[in-house]
């Protein structure tokens, strides 16, 4: 009798441990290396609001949470994180954000920029047109991306601007958001992407690259392939077509007249007069899929564009 009680016992605190463990986990955040790879975690109640920005480690990825949706996120150790500018970036289809961290994590030591980068649901994000199981789902994530954002810049007591990029899907999105959510984001650089919905925006700073043999979003905006992620716009008595686009932008941030800048592998077409910067930069080469690889040379374009269109100059 005496053994049965000590096995009811013993199996009671078994129990207790294994709970005890569960309860724990819930409120676990789990901190990554740049690589993705996970290094530790860290007790933190996910829901719970941090007013020290202290208490948020700097030259670290961590993750932050926004009801049951996820973000990555890199805040660099130099310069005062409550002012740094906030760039929220959107990765594409089939993607992670693990990559978009890694894309920007560099010009964000350079810089000093915050970088978020919200994480998909079954790596896609739902901005109209396109794409994956979140269009099918028809999930809300103007309000996810937005949410998670302006949460975490509240945790750091952040009150610098709010910048968006993305690329595909990523990119459809943060001109999606641009045009729903006056004022969210204070300037758009993106790739391979665009909202073909009338432009509701109030006036922003704008940079879209593309390329010009893009078979998955065409630069021509209609695209019958059965391979294009813009698909649906083939059948629209308006197709938008990226010179369109930059038009309609440039008549939102009141440009005059625009020129052509070049650059060694691309060309820009630049809006002049006007009370925003306004850029289309087209690429004579590069596949879809090659742009979802980290290009050095079109991510300092972009950290450029930011730096240049908050000084209120075209970069």
């Amino acid at each position: 009798k005496l053994q049965f009680l000590y096995f009811i016992a013993r199996m009671t605190r078994v129990a207790l441990g294994v709970l005890a463990a569960v309860v724990v986990g819930c409120v676990v955040v789990h901190r990554y290396k740049a690589d993705g790879g996970e290094v530790k975690a860290t007790a933190e109640r996910v829901n719970e609001p941090v007013n020290n920005a202290d208490e948020v480690p700097c030259g670290e990825v961590g993750i932050t949470r926004e009801k049951d949706r996820d973000a990555l996120y890199y805040v660099p150790c130099g310069g005062d994180r409550r002012k740094m500018p906030v760039v929220c970036a959107v990765h594409c289809l089939g993607c992670t954000a693990e990559m978009e961290i890694a894309r920007y994590k560099e010009e964000a030591d350079k810089r000093n920029v915050v970088v978020i980068a919200p994480q998909g649901f079954m790596r896609s994000f739902n901005a109209g047109p396109c794409c994956g199981v979140a269009m099918g789902s028809d999930l809300d994530d103007v309000g996810f991306i937005t949410a998670v954002t302006a949460k975490f810049k509240t945790r750091l007591g952040n009150t610098g601007p709010t910048l968006g990029t993305g690329f595909s899907n990523g990119a459809f999105m943060v001109t999606k958001i641009a045009n729903e959510r006056p004022n969210f984001f204070q300037s758009i650089a993106v790739m391979s992407g665009y909202t073909y919905d009338p432009i509701t925006s109030p006036p922003t700073p704008l940079l879209l690259h593309h390329s010009l043999v893009d078979a998955l979003v065409s630069p021509h905006g209609c695209c019958s392939s059965s391979l294009c992620i813009n698909k649906l716009n083939y059948d629209s008595p308006d197709c938008v077509s990226t010179t369109d686009f930059f038009s309609r932008w440039a008549a939102v941030n009141s440009c005059t007249g625009n020129k052509t800048v070049a650059y060694t592998s691309f060309s820009c077409l630049t809006g002049t007069g006007c009370n925003h910067p306004t850029v289309l930069c087209h690429h004579p080469t590069p596949s879809h899929q090659q742009w979802s690889r980290n290009d050095p040379v079109i991510t300092y374009h972009i950290m450029n564009f930011f730096e240049s269109s908050l000084a209120g100059t075209v970069g």
